[in-house]
């Protein structure tokens, strides 16, 4: 196993990227050096990876290279510098292909931002955002829609009259005490066995109490019927021995 390491002093003006042990190298390189340097990141790979990884951050960072393995700070090694500090290993390969200009927006065609959003691997930073604003903008218009529809329909629906004393789904389970709930209630508006009625600025539907008191009395069982013994005498009717 080997690091790729990034060595540089806290707000200082360059940065050494390589690869090796990161302490030992920084010791032999704080000997010549008059700023306080440190290890500012490092990644632990395997020895292959670790040249090719080291050969592919100097090319993405050609711009801003100095001598060797020493580079100029700017924005874009900044940036890169602490992508790279929290970066797993999978994140790792990305950031590089993105630094290369490698991946390009499958939308755009444009190459992807180092910056742009790790779960949006295919896209760039502005085609993502774009997106985000159309999302916004659909759910806004249905949204506005629902509420038309909602405003047609209550406009369509009856007042609630007054001096009537009305129940929803909830007061009629209470008002008959039982258990079937509002779903039992709801199939019977469905399929007709229960009144019901609908007013303006409700869900609905409501019930007068004298419709549920009649829906309730038609699962009244009949009276039992007393069954006849074909055996049986009638006394009232004459007997044939007689």
């Amino acid at each position: 196993m080997s690091w790729v390491y990034i060595i540089g002093a806290v707000g200082g003006s360059t940065v050494k990227i390589g690869r090796g042990h990161p302490i030992r190298r920084l010791h032999g390189i704080q000997v010549g050096n008059p700023e306080e340097l440190q290890v500012l990141a490092r990644q632990r790979v395997s020895l292959d990876d670790a040249k090719r990884i080291e050969a592919r951050i100097h090319a993405g960072l050609g711009a801003f290279r100095l001598r060797g393995e020493w580079f100029r700070r700017s924005e874009e090694v900044d940036l890169f510098l602490n992508l790279f500090r929290r970066a797993r290993r999978h994140h790792l390969e990305i950031y590089l292909a993105r630094l290369l200009r490698e991946m390009r927006c499958d939308r755009c065609r444009l190459p992807i931002r180092l910056d742009a959003p790790l779960h949006e691997v295919g896209r760039c930073g502005d085609c993502v955002e774009a997106a985000r604003r159309t999302g916004e903008q659909l759910r806004a218009a249905r949204a506005a829609a629902r509420e038309r529809r909602e405003a047609q329909r209550d406009a369509r629906l009856p007042e609630m009259p007054e001096g009537e004393r009305y129940l929803s789904l909830e007061g009629v389970a209470r008002y008959t005490s039982s258990s079937a709930g509002a779903g039992f209630l709801r199939r019977a508006v469905q399929t007709g066995r229960l009144r019901a009625a609908y007013f303006r600025g409700s869900s609905g539907p409501w019930f007068l109490p004298e419709w549920v008191d009649d829906w309730m009395m038609s699962f009244a069982s009949p009276p039992p019927v007393a069954a006849v013994d074909p055996h049986a005498t009638d006394p009232g009717t004459p007997s044939t021995r007689d």
